[in-house]
């Protein structure tokens, strides 16, 4: 067992230890601190049970983009080939699947509890009013279209003439991957016996795969109420790491999307997969860093996968130099999107380890057709098509499969880390040991100001004094409650309007990024004509052609740069939209002004403690869109990365399109967050002054209660402040 996990159950004893002391004391402060401390407790005993289990294995997780080719990728690298992973039909049908080693081999299927179903309904309901919203928006443009064509003047009856709503919906792209994904999972789900399933778990024997199309499949009867699958096989190679192979980044459920993040947490490497088609765009990246967990992993190793495909894509004859133009290729954009990504300021510790991830490049394809030739093997149809377009170049050889293939240089990778397995995961068990102690002696320095606090007050207050401040508390409140309506009222009109100021502002910034490169080349062209009495005599004339190309990385660049800097922009304008530090300094004036003016001495702290709990609860949201699928989009219209003469219009109107949906996107977050700020300002009007009364009277009462024991209270506070402090040298060694 490493040292690191021994210090954590030692560590867990320790806390147990200074549990059942907070318990006996529990008289003395506020519940909610011994709940915030339990529950630290427990998050680090569950962790540690994880950690404790197999032997230590080493835990790999695998994510990427939708059909990046990942189960294929596990089947080649892991399983030699072998199909051990079932593919997934569609992103909504993908599923999280934990894969570990036994000798007797399993399926555990975990099907969604009620209360995630309840969330992916409520999201479909929300994809349905947006949907709703924009037909109607829809059939309005198409009435005022026809009233002009038909020369109408007035309101009168007139049919709108477009589609219908079932057509109009093939067209209608919800912006939230999360309304779509619900959406598609109600529809699959039409068997009104499959509610009777949610928050159970179901385990399958004998032909796993065959029978797992039952639940990942496109048509599985399960699949729109599967969660995520433990997959437990045979494998020797498995013994000592286990895999979790995700649904893919912006998964577009939920509740799956969260549980995804917690297993990566347990993870100590991470593979990214990309294919080399769109080989870690910035918007790919930037969905990868989202993903991510703040803590835990310490390895990454970046895979473009489908290699294959980049390569065929390149010209000329020699498979060496197209081989080689790739990798360099992928290098350059792979280096060119990390900087553009950076550009954004975000989890910059998540951006270095994939910075600083070793570059590996993979094709499953080609690790297949190599293993079948080896064999003898008869190859598929699109192996086989994939085989022969590679024999084309004059220079290719079938012992480049290998190299094409990539696994050895995986395997060697993960090999390397394998063999500093105990250092990663003693170095995630001292992380994870440092900062449950560093939050665990958070919530006992609370209790210790709680307590000194306690003590003060009641060594030199009466019970009527008690009683006498309560009164004067309520009073205090009762003369703040219309300034404190009043301010939170004029915050959110500050919100709207700022608001309105940066709309103009996300448009402006438009024209910037509309420059496209474009570059001119001649061509010089025969012509033939015939002449003489009777066009037998041929003249041939030379002429020059002039053509435009536009490449379409300067679109794809002017995408990034302007999300970016809207991103920037946005997210710093927030801070004069709703500047939480002056809202509360001026909620915290009215009510410190209140109890000055009753001319009864109150320690700040007193008041200023249960205020700031409070004001905590504003959360400002973090404005940021995914644009990958902007880029996608690009890449997919225009695959052969240029634009050439009457194309290079339609990839101005492509980018301006583009350009304008990324601000609408934006716009419509704005709107959202300023929505979200308003609720929670509106909320808190109506409850703040008494949340704050109460919080300052429960003290008081308290207080009041042991003021007929007043020496024996006291003295009680003032050993248990010296049990605090003894407590915190238990835990302090551990850091």
């Amino acid at each position: 067992m490493a040292i690191n996990l021994k210090r954590l159950q030692e560590y867990i004893r320790e806390t147990e230890i200074v549990i059942n002391i907070l318990k006996e004391n529990q008289d003395l402060f506020a519940q909610d601190k011994l709940i915030e401390f339990k529950q630290n407790t427990t998050d680090l005993r569950n962790k540690t049970e994880v950690l404790m289990k197999d032997s230590r294995k080493l835990s790999i997780g695998v994510i990427g983009s939708v059909k990046a080719g990942k189960s294929s990728f596990l089947n080649s690298c892991i399983f030699e080939g072998a199909a051990y992973l079932p593919k997934a039909a569609t992103p909504m049908t993908a599923v999280l699947t934990k894969i570990t080693y036994s000798n007797k081999p399993k399926g555990i299927i975990h099907f969604y509890t009620e209360e995630d179903w309840e969330t992916i309904k409520e999201l479909s309901v929300r994809y349905d009013e947006g949907l709703e919203k924009e037909y109607s928006q829809y059939k309005e443009r198409n009435k005022k279209k026809r009233r002009q064509e038909m020369g109408y003047m007035t309101d009168g009856t007139i049919s709108d003439g477009g589609m219908s709503k079932e057509d109009f919906e093939k067209t209608y792209k919800c912006k939230s991957e999360n309304q779509r994904g619900a959406k598609e999972l109600i529809r699959m789900a039409k068997d009104p016996m499959l509610m009777k399933q949610l928050g159970k778990t179901q385990e399958i024997e004998g032909d796993i795969i065959l029978q797992m199309e039952d639940y990942v499949g496109a048509k599985g009867r399960y699949t729109p109420i599967v969660s995520y699958v433990e997959l437990q096989v045979d494998y020797k190679d498995m013994e000592n790491i286990e895999i979790v192979d995700t649904p893919g980044l912006n998964d577009p459920v939920v509740s799956r999307g969260i549980r995804t993040k917690r297993f990566l947490t347990d993870c100590d490497v991470v593979l990214l997969l990309s294919p080399c088609s769109q080989f870690m765009n910035a918007g790919t990246i930037n969905l990868m860093v989202n993903t991510l967990p703040n803590a835990g992993i310490k390895e990454v190793l970046v895979v473009g996968s489908k290699l294959d495909s980049g390569i065929l894509n390149e010209s000329g004859n020699s498979f060496k130099a197209a081989y080689l133009k790739s990798l360099a290729s992928y290098r350059k954009q792979f280096s060119n999107s990390l900087r553009d990504v950076q550009r954004l300021g975000r989890h910059m510790d998540r951006l270095n380890k994939i910075r600083d991830g070793k570059l590996l490049f993979t094709s499953s394809m080609c690790d297949v057709i190599n293993r079948k030739l080896q064999k003898g093997q008869r190859l598929a149809d699109n192996e086989e098509f994939t085989y022969k377009n590679l024999c084309k170049y004059e220079d290719f050889e079938d012992r480049y499969l290998v190299s094409l293939g990539g696994m050895q240089n995986v395997k060697k990778a993960l090999n390397e880390v394998l063999e500093r397995k105990r250092e990663i995961v003693e170095a995630r068990d001292k992380e994870l040991l440092e900062r449950t102690s560093i939050g665990h002696l958070q919530v006992l320095e609370k209790i210790l100001q709680e307590v000194y606090s306690s003590k003060t007050l009641l060594r030199t207050a009466s019970s009527e004094e008690l009683k006498q401040r309560v009164d004067i508390i309520k009073n205090c409140i009762a003369q703040s409650r219309s300034k404190l309506m009043n301010t939170f009222e004029i915050a959110a009109a500050k919100c709207d309007a700022r608001i309105q100021e940066i709309r103009p502002q996300l448009m402006n910034q438009i024209q910037v990024h509309q420059n496209i490169d474009v570059t001119h080349y001649s061509q010089t062209k025969h012509v033939t004509q015939n002449s003489g009495l009777f066009g037998w005599v041929k003249k041939t004339h030379e002429y020059e052609e002039i053509h435009n190309s536009a490449n379409t990385a300067s679109v794809i660049n002017n995408i990034t740069q302007y999300a970016a800097e809207c991103h920037k922009y946005v997210n710093s304008e927030f801070k004069n939209i709703f500047n939480k530090e002056e809202f509360s300094r001026q909620i915290k004036e009215i009510v410190l002004f209140a109890f000055q003016e009753s001319k009864v001495s109150f320690s700040e702290d007193d008041i200023l403690l249960p205020l700031q709990s409070i004001l905590e609860k504003i959360v400002i949201p973090h404005i940021t869109i995914d644009f990958a699928e902007y880029i996608d989009e690009v890449e997919t219209r225009f695959s052969r990365g240029v634009a050439e003469d009457s194309e290079i219009h339609e990839l101005n109107a492509l980018q301006m399109r583009l350009l304008k949906k990324i601000e609408n996107e934006f716009t419509e977050q704005l709107l959202m967050a300023l929505e979200e700020i308003d609720r929670t300002l509106n909320q808190l009007s109506v409850k703040f002054a008494d949340q704050i009364e109460t919080d300052l009277c429960a003290e008081l009462e308290k207080l009041n209660k042991q003021v007929g024991e007043k020496n024996r209270y006291i003295k009680k506070y003032c050993n248990f402040e010296d049990v605090i402090k003894k407590l915190k040298g238990r835990i302090a060694p551990f850091i």
